[in-house]
């Protein structure tokens, strides 16, 4: 187990390298790498409830969660909530999770065959703390999304979503950087969201929501904020 999160996290100390200074090598490897397995995090929901968050690829179905019990890995019952950000990211509740199991999100592609997510380890928490999360428009309707104080938590990877005022996404990323500026989304690692995110409009309200994600693939921590430009 230790010699995995080391392998892992210098994998993604190079990938913020890689992406930052060889973005144009870094992310089609990423993109590859995500086109073959279901993205997909823990998390505990405000009312202590387990949820895992999974995106939901074009093409993809047969979404469910299993559980590794009995030295195998079986399907439990998954209820699916309201989306995490709709319809980028999914939501589904595991009503018999307990910390120590260890979860999966499996699917199936156009093509018939079976992909799963890394494993997710449940833990006791995550913390929802919206100060993590700095918020600085500019004039040019682009917006900075800055969260150096999340470095204390040693997450493996970020994850950054952007709604509008229905819940609807207008972007998403994974990035190993400290900030983020809308709309680049090429400068991020991997883009979940649409290809070119909207131009945001002066007067709406948003809210952005920042995920830490731990290298058992737990949600430390999370930190939601809304804006207006």
């Amino acid at each position: 187990m230790r010699a995995n999160r080391s392998l892992m996290r210098f994998m993604v100390w190079n990938l913020r390298w890689a992406t930052r200074y060889a973005g144009f090598a870094a992310r089609p490897i990423v993109r590859a790498y995500a086109n073959v397995e279901v993205i997909a995090c823990g998390l505990r929901e405000r009312d202590a409830g387990v949820a895992i968050i999974y995106s939901s690829a074009p093409g993809r179905m047969g979404h469910h969660a299993r559980l590794y019990d009995d030295r195998r890995w079986r399907p439990v019952e998954a209820v699916r909530m309201a989306d995490f950000s709709r319809p980028i990211v999914c939501r589904v509740l595991i009503p018999a999770a307990r910390i120590g199991q260890r979860y999966r999100m499996g699917a199936t592609n156009a093509l018939g065959w079976s992909m799963s997510s890394p494993t997710i380890t449940v833990k006791e928490a995550t913390i929802y703390d919206p100060k993590l999360l700095t918020i600085t428009p500019s004039s040019a309707a682009t917006v900075t999304f800055s969260w150096a104080a999340a470095e204390a938590y040693d997450p493996m990877v970020y994850f950054l979503a952007v709604d509008d005022g229905r819940g609807v996404n207008q972007a998403a990323i994974y990035t190993r950087e400290l900030s983020w500026t809308y709309p680049r989304t090429r400068t991020a690692s991997l883009s979940l969201g649409p290809a070119r995110p909207p131009r945001l409009t002066r007067g709406e309200t948003y809210e952005a929501k920042l995920v830490l994600v731990d290298y058992q693939g737990w949600v430390s921590h999370i930190a939601e904020r809304s804006f207006t430009i």
